[in-house]
């Protein structure tokens, strides 16, 4: 009767303890080494930088976009320049842009 009595002791023992540790394992599944989760990480890393890969080369092509643009400008004002200056000969060379504020 003691040796049942100890060994019921001993098995609600481990099951106060032990318990809340097995309720835990089935929430989450069983625990990832340190390996996985490393890999798991680094792939969610390479995910977020292809997105940012595909942002900046989305971002560089309007960039190039509005550098063609303004070289369009640019030619476009210098025939209009250069057609003023054939109507008046007389015209003072023009003056350097200015930069800034």
């Amino acid at each position: 009767m003691k040796a049942l009595i100890a060994l019921l002791t001993l098995v609600v023992a481990l099951g106060i303890f032990l318990g809340p540790a097995l309720a835990q394992e089935l929430k989450t599944g069983p625990a990832a080494g340190p390996a996985e989760d490393r890999m798991a990480r680094m792939m969610t890393m390479m995910g977020e930088m292809q997105e940012q890969m595909k942002h900046m080369q989305a971002q560089m092509k309007g960039m190039q976009e509005m550098g063609q643009t303004m070289g369009q400008m640019r030619s476009m004002m210098q025939e209009h320049r250069t057609e003023m200056q054939k109507g008046c000969p007389g015209a003072a060379a023009p003056h350097a842009p200015n930069h800034g504020g």
